[in-house]
């Protein structure tokens, strides 16, 4: 597996076995759904500085490993967040329209397209649960993260002879 790969797999799977976790424990315990919520929206708001800053740091030392691992990083850690909330509101059964500030804080962000199609990845993955063929349902979600990643200033290609290139074009580290 390349960096890519490997980057994918983490988030796919992190993902997964978060929505999975809280959706299966949401009926135990005290309910964390504020403080699952809380952290989202904490990590909704830090996200893209996280990896704007890792791409600055980039200019200076040029190690496009390191540029690209910090800026899956950011990005999979809020996508982890997203999951593990999205999880624990289908476990309770609570649809995303009973909480009113996360969709008024999520109402143009530029994390709600791919929030809701976190939420539909997951959801599919758990519909068809015991009935996986393949991985097809779960590379949905790496899809997301590389999305987000090239939006966030990181673009890659495979090139003809297999290897991955990674542009980190200068106007990323400007995103807002």
């Amino acid at each position: 597996m390349d960096i890519r790969d490997r980057a994918r797999q983490d988030v796919i799977f992190g993902c997964w076995d978060e929505y999975a976790a809280t959706n299966l424990s949401a009926r135990f315990g005290e309910d964390p759904t504020q403080g699952y919520e809380d952290n989202l929206l904490l990590h909704m708001g830090t996200a893209r500085q996280q990896a704007n800053d890792a791409i600055k740091a980039y200019r200076i030392d040029h190690d496009v490993e390191k540029v690209y691992n910090a800026v899956c990083r950011a990005y999979g850690n809020l996508l982890k967040y997203a999951a593990y909330y999205l999880g624990n509101l289908d476990g309770h059964g609570i649809a995303l329209s009973q909480r009113q500030d996360f969709e008024k804080a999520l109402s143009g962000h530029w994390f709600e397209p791919y929030f809701l199609r976190l939420e539909d990845a997951c959801k599919d993955i758990a519909a068809q649960y015991g009935a996986w063929t393949d991985q097809s349902l779960f590379e949905v979600i790496g899809d997301i993260l590389e999305d987000i990643v090239e939006e966030g200033g990181i673009k890659c290609s495979q090139q003809p002879d297999g290897r991955l290139y990674m542009d980190v074009p200068f106007t990323a580290a400007t995103m807002v």
